[in-house]
């Protein structure tokens, strides 16, 4: 069981509940083509935050994972991340979780994205400025 969040690019569709419900049903198929573990075909914005939180919390997968006796030795838990075009889910380990929710947070407030805290307890969306 993991403790699921959503970053995503700021777009004019998110903003209205029923546009992004729609949006996030369809998103979360992940039947795009493409390699969910390549950050390049993020937008720019979620790229640089992928870059950035990646040295803090380590991916589980992809060419950014740790090997060897790196594993577990970043401050915080590695994460499973899932990229697509204008968003990246998070599915974070519930060990540290509210430090770990906080830089992810944090992060994303410093590159002006946007959050979907989807395992709260009442998930929210939040424009981060």
């Amino acid at each position: 069981m993991s403790y699921d969040v959503m970053v995503l690019d700021r777009h004019p569709r998110f903003e209205k509940s029923k546009e992004f419900l729609s949006w996030y049903d369809k998103i979360i198929r992940w039947d795009e083509d493409l390699d969910f573990n390549d950050y390049s075909h993020a937008t720019k914005p979620l790229q640089d935050w992928f870059l950035e939180i990646k040295e803090l919390i380590p991916p589980l997968n992809g060419p950014f994972s740790p090997v060897g006796d790196n594993i577990g030795k970043s401050a915080y838990p590695e994460a499973d991340y899932s990229i697509s075009k204008d968003c990246i889910y998070i599915a974070l380990s519930y060990e540290k979780i509210e430090e770990t929710k906080a830089k992810v947070l944090e992060l994303a407030k410093k590159h002006r994205l946007a959050t979907f805290d989807i395992s709260g307890i009442f998930p929210f969306f939040t424009f981060h400025s």
